[in-house]
């Protein structure tokens, strides 16, 4: 997929609520059953470090149907046992820059906080099966209103004192990039580079793209440089309407984003005309759908196959000046001008105008860079297509 080649089939992935597994098992999934494996699922894994202030973990009431805890963050949160769904947040440690410097003080680079066991107990088993392996970037916006300061008082703080929030986005980051170089620096090879930021909502966005640009998409271009420096592919889940944001993240060079939250406002397919030929769209399908089999049903079998066709990168060489020019320079006139080489009503028509036709229509459905080189100037596939083509009239004239 992250070729942008036509595919066979698209990736079958899935990371469901625990409430889901649980209805699962009472369908009839066998009890300590992989769900990868009793679906035939496509398998993935992420390795997850812990990038947190390390605050103590307690638990402050339980009941059958729901814990309140205090998490390694200092977020105080409502989690249900039955019902999927993020927690409720309660409240927060970090509420202030002050406070925030003690928790600051407290994310370190050690070793112990990357997941050693888990590494060594199943790494060599995911690569014999094929397992994508991503290693999770724990930073942003999402992580820094949920899991530190409260949405409010984030959203307040990007207007009176950003450099504070832009000190938690950076140094989250530079917390986990240094334990995923430990990982790296053992031998253990990941495929891509996985982070939540959720800077949407219905229709809208938690900022404007002015305030993007200025605060947190500097942090995010540090992240794709470095997955990148690597050889990672870069994946983003951003949930909500962040239809503004998608230029700069390409931009950026992105690789993936899900999950393409039609609910929220976002539309799959227009995404993939105008970006498909840069990005692995992930999602796509409208999740209040969920319940109504037939409706689903017909949203899958309409979406993903528009979004799994085409989207190549594609180079077309040339020792043609007029095809190389035609498609890069003269084409919008010939548009303007329904296929005439200039604006008055006598004036010629293109020629072959059903061959350009055809090629625009390609070209619609790729993103494709026209070069041209000098005819019979040693170009092996010049040559080639100069030969092939010799022979073709050969072939035609007897």
């Amino acid at each position: 997929m992250f070729e942008h080649k036509e595919a066979d089939r698209i990736p079958i992935i899935d990371s469901p609520w625990g409430s889901t597994i649980e209805r699962w098992r009472r369908e009839g999934m066998p009890e300590g059953a992989d769900f990868r494996d009793y679906f035939d699922l496509d398998r993935t894994t992420r390795i997850l470090c812990d990038n947190s202030p390390r605050y103590e973990r307690k638990v402050l009431e339980e009941t059958d149907k729901y814990v309140i805890a205090t998490t390694q963050w200092g977020v105080t949160t409502k989690n249900w046992k039955h019902s999927g769904g993020t927690p409720e947040f309660i409240d927060f440690t970090a509420t202030t820059p002050e406070k925030w410097k003690e928790a600051k003080a407290r994310m370190t680079p050690d070793r112990d906080r990357v997941p050693w066991d888990q590494l060594k107990k199943n790494y060599k088993r995911w690569r014999e099966s094929g397992t994508w392996i991503e290693g999770i970037l724990w930073f942003g916006f999402d992580i820094t209103h949920s899991h530190m300061v409260g949405t409010e008082r984030t959203l307040m703080a990007l207007v009176t004192d950003p450099e504070w929030v832009v000190d938690m986005y950076n140094h989250e980051l530079d917390v986990n990039i240094a334990l995923l170089e430990m990982v790296l620096a053992q031998g253990y090879e990941l495929d891509a580079a996985f982070w939540y930021d959720d800077m949407g909502y219905k229709l809208n966005q938690f900022f404007s793209l002015k305030m993007y640009r200025e605060l947190l998409k500097p942090v995010h271009k540090r992240a794709i440089e470095w997955a990148h420096s690597k050889g990672l592919k870069t994946h983003l889940h951003s949930c909500g309407d962040i239809r503004p944001f998608i230029p700069e993240l390409v931009g950026m060079g992105l690789d993936a984003l899900n999950p393409l939250e039609v609910k929220a406002g976002m539309d799959p397919e227009a995404i993939k005309k105008e970006f498909g030929s840069d990005l692995v769209l992930h999602g796509g399908i409208n999740a209040v759908l969920w319940d109504d089999y037939d409706a689903i049903s017909e949203a899958m079998e309409k979406t993903v196959p528009a979004l799994k066709q085409d989207g190549m990168r594609v180079q077309v060489v040339t020792d043609s000046q007029y095809v190389s020019r035609g498609m890069t320079e003269w084409l919008p006139g010939w548009l303007r001008n329904n296929w005439r080489r200039g604006r008055k009503a006598n004036a010629p028509p293109v020629k072959n105008v059903d061959l350009w036709k055809t090629l625009v229509a390609l070209c619609d459905r790729h993103r494709v860079d026209f070069v041209y080189v000098r005819g019979h100037a040693g170009h092996p596939e010049n040559e080639e297509c100069d030969r092939m083509a010799v022979e073709a009239v050969r072939q035609a004239a007897r």
